[in-house]
C-alpha cells in the first residue's frame, strides 16, 4: 500500500512539473504540427502604449487668491469659522489693501476626521 501511494505522489509530481511550462498554447485545427500564432505566421500585432496626460498643462489656472488657513476639532466650528472667514475676514482684508475680488469665494479641507485643517479663500 505504501507503494502505490509513493507511486501515485511520484507520478502526480512529475505530471504536475512537466504540465506546467510556459510554453504559448497553440490551436489545433486537426494538423499537430500547425502553430498559429502570430510570430509563426509573421504578423505584426501593433504595440499599444498607455495615453500620457500631462496634469500641468491641462490643468494650470492663472489667478491669484487671497487665502486664510484655519482649524477646527467640529464640523459646526469648521462652518462658523469658515462663515466667519468669508462675511468678515476676507472682506476687510480686501477693502483694507484696496483689492478687488474676481471670482466666487472657495474652500478646500485636508482632513476628514478629528481636527479639520481648511482654507478659504477668494480669487483676487
Amino acid at each position: 500500500m505504501k507503494k502505490l501511494l509513493f507511486t501515485l505522489c511520484t507520478l502526480t509530481i512529475i505530471g504536475t512539473f512537466f504540465g506546467c511550462n510556459d510554453k504559448k498554447e497553440t490551436e489545433n485545427t486537426g494538423n499537430k504540427n500547425t502553430d498559429t500564432t502570430a510570430a509563426t505566421l509573421n504578423i505584426e500585432v501593433p504595440k499599444t502604449k498607455a495615453p500620457i496626460i500631462n496634469i500641468q498643462d491641462s490643468v494650470e489656472l492663472q489667478q491669484n487668491v487671497l487665502c486664510l488657513k484655519d482649524s477646527s476639532s467640529t464640523v459646526e466650528g469648521m462652518y462658523q469659522k469658515l462663515s466667519n472667514i468669508f462675511n468678515i475676514k476676507l472682506q476687510e482684508t480686501i477693502k483694507a489693501n484696496k483689492i478687488n475680488a474676481t471670482g466666487s469665494p472657495m474652500a478646500w479641507q485636508t482632513m476628514q476626521k478629528g481636527a479639520y485643517f481648511f482654507e478659504a479663500g477668494i480669487p483676487v
